[in-house]
């Protein structure tokens, strides 16, 4: 079996991972030939990384390679700031 994906985003390389985990070959296609870095930010919520975790086993090197948080700060683009939000529980284990 032969699987295509389609985009390189977040979903396309994890899917990936898991089917490959299985041994089935993929291709993934991208219609950009070029990473396009816009500075933007991932975030993956507790379910998303036991995912990571328990499936693809790379929530580790995420972990090594990215931060927690307990509060986002929301602001405008003239750097007004817009709002908090708060709350969130970091566990030992990130």
């Amino acid at each position: 079996m032969h699987v295509v994906i389609t985009g390189a985003g977040l979903a396309g390389p994890s899917l990936a991972i898991a089917l490959a985990k299985q041994s089935i070959r993929s291709t993934i296609l991208e219609r950009r030939s070029y990473s396009q870095d816009i500075g933007g930010v991932i975030m993956l919520a507790p379910n998303a990384m036991h995912v990571m975790d328990e499936l693809l086993d790379v929530a580790g090197q995420l972990r090594s390679l990215g931060d927690t948080f307990k509060a986002i700060n929301l602001y405008t683009k003239g750097s007004a700031s817009l709002d908090k939000v708060g709350g969130f529980v970091v566990e030992d284990e990130g």
